[in-house]
C-alpha cells in the first residue's frame, strides 16, 4: 500500500472511530439511571465488599464493577462521567474489531466492519449503560483473534504471547459477566474441534490444562451462583420467529423495539439479504481458518446464549445476544470486501453501509421520541419524592431500589424509605409497615413495572386499611400511589383469628385446605383488608386456583365482588410450586354503612369448575371501625314465613352432621309460582326455606321445570339467594327467601308442566334426600308454558 493510500485508510478509520465516539457520547446522560445500572454502581463505591444490598452485585462477577470504582474515584460519580467509562470501552471494542477485520481481510473489510460496529444499535446502546456486560463484545473480538492462532497447522508453533493473551482475556471475561459462559463454551468447542481435526495432540493437552486452570480460578464465583429465572419468566420457544428476533436484536438492543416498528423491521430484513450474500461469498471465496473462526462464532454463540437463557428460565432480551453481534458484522464486512468485478458488489457494499446508518438513525429517532424505548424514569420519580417531608414515607415493595438510593443523596430526599424484602409473608409485611409508618403523614407506594413484586395486591390492601388513596404518578416504567394515613398503623399488627373460628373450603378434587384469616382496619381507612392464608397438603397441584369473594347486603343484593389469584410469597401460582402449596389472598373490602351488617362469602374456582360457597363471616361498621365476625349471627333473622301464595307442607331435607349422621336440615315451606311461564318473559319464582338445623356444607338449590312425560324444559341451579346465603349460613329457625330465574333448554315447548325443587352437592352431584326418601319436592301447582 502506498503512503497516500495508508494516509487515506488511517483518515477513514479515524473518521469511523470519531463517529462511534460521537454517537455513544450523544445523550449520554439524558436517560435516568435505572435499576440494573444501580446494581453495578453500588459495588463501585465499595470496590471489594460483601455481596448483596449496597454491596457487590450478586448476579455479576466484580471485575468490571471494580474498574468502574477506580474510574469514579478519578472522574466522580455523576451519571455522565460513570457512563463515560462504558463509552470508552465500547469505542475500544469498535477499534479492535476494525483492526481485526483489516488484518485478516484487508483495508476495505476493516472500514466496512468499523461502520457496522460503530452504528450497530445493540453495541452503541449498551455502551451508554453502567453494566458489566459492556466489555463482553471487546473480549469476544479479542478471543476470536486469539482462537485463530491455535488453529494453524500442526507444524506451526503457537506464540507464547498467544497463550498469555488467551489466559488473561478469558480470565477477565469470566470475572466480568456471566455472558462469559457461552463465550468460553464457544471458544472451547471451536478450538478443541479444530485441534482434533488437525490431530494436534500436544497443543490439545496444553489447551485442556490451561482451561482447567481457568475453571479452577472461576470456581469461587461459580459456586455462589443460582438460577435467576422464576416461573414468572417465559423463556423463548425455539422457532423461526425467535431467529428473526435474534437478528433484530443486533439492530435494536431494546426489547420493546423488537418487531415493533415496520420501517425498522424492513431495514433489518434488507440488511439480512445483504448479509446472506456476503456470508456466502466469504465462506465460498475465503476458505481459511479466519473465516471459519468467525463463522463458528456467528453461528454457535447465539446457540450457546440461547441454551443459557432456557437453562436459567429467563425471558428473551436482546442483551443476551450481545456477544454474537461483532463476529456476525465482521463476517458480513469480510464477504462484502472480497475482491470482485462489476457494479453489483460495489452496490452491495454501498447499500450495506447506507442501510447500517439508516438503521441507526431510525432506531435513534424511535428511542428519543417514544418513552417506552427509554430507561425507566427513576430520576423523574426521585424528583417527585424530593418534594416530600420527613413526615412522609416511601414504600419499596421489593426491598432495595439502588437507583432511588443513588438519587436520594443527589436530590436530598427527606422522606424515609421503607424497604420491604421481596417474598415477605403477609405477617412480615404488615408488621414492618406498622413499625415504619408510625408518626407518618403520607405514604408513597412505589412500583417498578419490570419487577412483579406485588401481584397479590398486598400493599394496596394494607395501606388502604389505614389510609385513603389520594393521587398517583406514572412515569416511564415506574408508578407511585400516594396514601394519606388516617388511622393508627398499629392496626396492622392484628393477629390471625383463632383456629376454632377458621372456615374450611371444600373445593373440587378434594383438596385439603387449611385457611387462616386476618382482618385489618383502622378508623378512617377507606377499605378493610381481609387476609386469607392457605396451606394445601395434597401436592403437587395440577391446576391454578382463584378465589372469588362476594359481599352481600342483608336483603341479599350484591355489594361487592372480588376475584384474585392464589399466590405464595414468591408470587408463584399453584402449578409453579414444587414442595407444597401455600398462598395468600389479600382482599380490600369496602367499609359497610354503620349498623348495616354485610355477609361475606367465598369459593374457589378454575376454568369451569368451582367449589361450593363458603361463609367467611359478617362485616360490621362500629363507629367507623370495621369488624369481621366469622359467623352469620349479626345478620337480621327472618323468623316468620313470608306471605307467599303457595303453602307447602312436605317432609324436610336431611344432610350429614359433623358425625356423618343424617339430620333434618331444612324444609321448603312456601312458594310464589306464576300460572303461566314463557321463555320470552323473565318471570321470577320465589321459594321460602325454613332452616331446622345448621348444616356444615354448602348445597346447590335446583328448580327444574319438567313436562308431563318428565322431560327437562328449563332449570335454575345455584346456591340460595344467588350465593348470598349459602346453606352453611342458615341458622336454625330462620326463614330464607330465595328468588329464582329459569334458564330454558326447550324454548319451543308449549303446554302444561310442573316444578321440582331440591338440593345437591356441587362436587359429587349427589342430591340430598327427604326424610321420606325422595330427592325432590314437586310443587302442588301446575303451570302452563306458552
Amino acid at each position: 500500500m502506498s503512503w497516500s493510500n495508508k494516509q487515506g485508510a488511517v483518515f477513514a478509520y479515524a473518521v469511523i472511530l470519531f463517529a462511534a465516539f460521537t454517537l455513544r457520547l450523544w445523550n449520554l446522560d439524558t436517560q435516568s439511571l435505572w435499576h440494573d445500572e444501580g446494581w453495578s454502581l453500588y459495588p463501585a463505591y465499595t470496590l471489594i465488599g460483601p455481596m448483596g444490598i449496597r454491596g457487590m452485585d450478586v448476579n455479576a462477577p466484580p471485575l468490571f464493577n471494580i474498574s468502574i470504582g477506580l474510574w469514579l474515584r478519578i472522574a466522580g460519580d455523576e451519571i455522565w462521567t460513570v457512563r463515560f467509562w462504558s463509552l470508552l470501552t465500547g469505542v475500544i471494542g469498535v477499534a479492535v474489531g476494525m483492526a481485526l477485520a483489516k488484518r485478516w481481510f484487508g483495508v476495505g473489510a476493516g472500514a466496512l466492519a468499523g461502520i457496522f460496529l460503530a452504528f450497530s444499535p445493540i453495541l452503541w446502546v449498551f455502551a451508554q449503560e453502567i453494566r458489566a456486560y459492556i466489555p463482553m463484545p471487546l473480549y469476544t473480538v479479542l478471543l476470536i483473534g486469539i482462537a485463530a492462532q491455535f488453529l494453524v497447522q500442526r507444524s506451526q508453533r503457537v506464540p507464547r504471547s498467544a497463550w498469555l493473551w488467551l489466559f488473561a482475556v478469558t480470565l477477565a471475561a469470566l470475572w466480568s459477566h456471566n455472558l462469559s459462559v457461552p463465550l468460553v463454551a464457544w471458544l472451547n468447542a471451536t478450538v478443541i474441534s479444530g485441534l482434533l481435526l488437525r490431530r494436534a495432540w500436544r497443543r490439545l493437552v496444553a489447551w485442556l490444562l490451561l482451561q482447567s486452570l481457568l475453571f479452577l480460578l472461576y470456581l469461587p464465583w461459580l459456586i455462589t451462583q443460582r438460577p435467576t429465572g422464576t416461573p414468572l419468566n417465559t423463556p423463548p420457544s425455539i422457532s423461526l420467529e425467535l431467529l428473526w428476533q435474534i437478528w433484530q436484536s443486533y439492530f435494536t438492543g431494546i426489547k420493546p423495539m423488537v418487531s415493533a416498528d415496520d420501517l425498522l423491521m424492513a431495514l433489518c430484513a434488507l440488511f439480512g439479504v445483504i448479509a446472506f450474500i456476503a456470508v456466502a461469498r466469504a465462506v465460498w471465496l475465503e476458505r481459511s481458518v479466519r473465516t471459519w473462526t468467525l463463522l463458528s462464532a456467528a453461528v454457535l454463540l447465539p446457540i450457546f446464549q440461547l441454551l443459557i437463557i432456557r437453562a436459567a428460565h429467563i425471558d428473551f432480551h436482546p442483551r443476551y445476544f450481545l456477544l454474537s453481534a461483532p463476529p456476525t458484522l465482521i463476517l458480513i464486512a469480510a464477504g462484502l470486501a472480497l475482491p470482485a468485478q462489476g457494479l453489483p458488489i460495489l452496490s452491495l457494499r454501498a447499500a450495506g453501509a447506507l442501510i447500517a446508518v439508516a438503521i441507526m438513525l431510525r432506531m435513534a429517532w424511535l428511542t428519543y421520541s417514544v418513552p417506552i424505548y427509554q430507561h425507566d424514569d427513576f430520576r423523574g420519580m426521585a424528583r417527585h419524592y424530593a418534594s416530600l417531608s420527613e413526615q412522609d414515607a416511601i414504600v419499596v415493595p421489593y426491598g432495595w431500589e439502588p437507583s432511588l438510593d443513588y438519587y436520594q443523596e443527589k436530590f436530598s430526599i427527606r422522606a424515609s424509605f421503607v424497604e420491604v424484602p421481596i417474598r415477605s409473608s403477609a405477617r412480615q409485611v404488615a408488621a414492618q409497615l406498622a413499625e415504619a409508618l408510625q408518626g407518618k403523614r403520607y405514604v408513597e407506594l412505589f412500583t417498578w413495572y419490570q419487577l412483579p413484586a406485588d401481584l397479590r395486591g398486598a400493599f394496596p390492601c394494607l395501606l388502604s386499611a389505614i389510609g385513603v388513596r389520594e393521587s398517583e404518578l406514572t412515569l416511564s416504567g415506574v408508578h407511585s400511589v400516594r396514601y394519606r394515613l388516617t388511622g393508627n398503623p398499629r392496626a396492622l399488627t392484628a393477629q390471625y383469628l383463632p383456629k376454632e373460628q377458621h372456615v374450611a373450603f371444600v373445593p373440587p378434587d378434594d383438596l385439603d385446605l387449611e385457611p387462616s384469616f386476618m382482618f385489618l382496619h383502622a378508623k378512617g381507612g377507606e377499605s378493610a383488608c381481609l387476609i386469607v392464608d392457605f396451606v394445601v397438603d395434597s401436592v403437587p397441584l395440577k391446576h391454578d386456583w382463584r378465589m372469588a369473594v362476594r359481599l352481600w347486603r342483608a336483603d341479599g343484593s350484591l355489594q361487592t365482588q372480588l376475584d384474585t389469584d392464589l399466590r405464595d410469597d414468591w408470587q408463584y401460582l399453584a402449578t409453579a410450586q414444587r414442595y407444597g402449596f401455600m398462598a395468600t389472598a389479600f382482599l380490600a373490602l369496602p367499609v359497610p354503612p354503620e349498623n348495616e351488617p354485610m355477609l361475606l362469602t367465598a369459593w374457589l374456582y378454575r376454568d369451569e369448575q368451582r367449589s361450593p360457597s363458603t361463609l367467611l363471616g359478617t362485616l360490621l361498621n362500629e363507629n367507623g371501625v370495621v369488624r369481621f365476625v366469622p359467623s352469620v349471627n349479626l345478620l337480621p333473622r327472618r323468623a316468620s314465613t313470608p306471605e307467599l301464595p303457595l303453602t307447602i307442607s312436605t317432609s324436610p331435607f336431611r344432610c350429614p352432621d359433623t358425625e356423618n349422621r343424617q339430620v333434618a336440615f331444612a324444609e321448603l315451606v312456601a312458594a310464589d309460582v306464576p300460572e303461566r311461564l314463557s321463555p320470552e318473559r323473565d318471570t321470577p319464582i320465589f321459594l321460602a326455606w325454613r332452616a331446622l338445623e345448621r348444616c356444615e356444607q354448602s348445597y346447590v338449590v335446583f328448580v327444574h321445570l319438567v313436562s308431563a312425560d318428565g322431560k327437562l324444559i328449563a332449570q335454575s341451579d345455584s346456591e340460595p339467594v344467588n350465593g348470598a346465603r349459602p346453606t352453611v349460613s342458615w341458622r336454625a329457625g330462620e326463614t330464607i327467601l330465595d328468588q329464582r330465574k329459569l334458564h330454558w333448554h326447550v324454548p319451543d315447548y308449549r303446554g302444561e308442566a310442573s316444578l321440582r325443587v331440591g338440593l345437591y352437592d356441587l362436587r359429587s352431584g349427589e342430591r340430598l334426600t327427604l326424610m321420606n326418601g325422595g330427592d325432590f319436592v314437586e310443587l302442588p301447582h301446575k303451570v302452563t308454558v306458552e
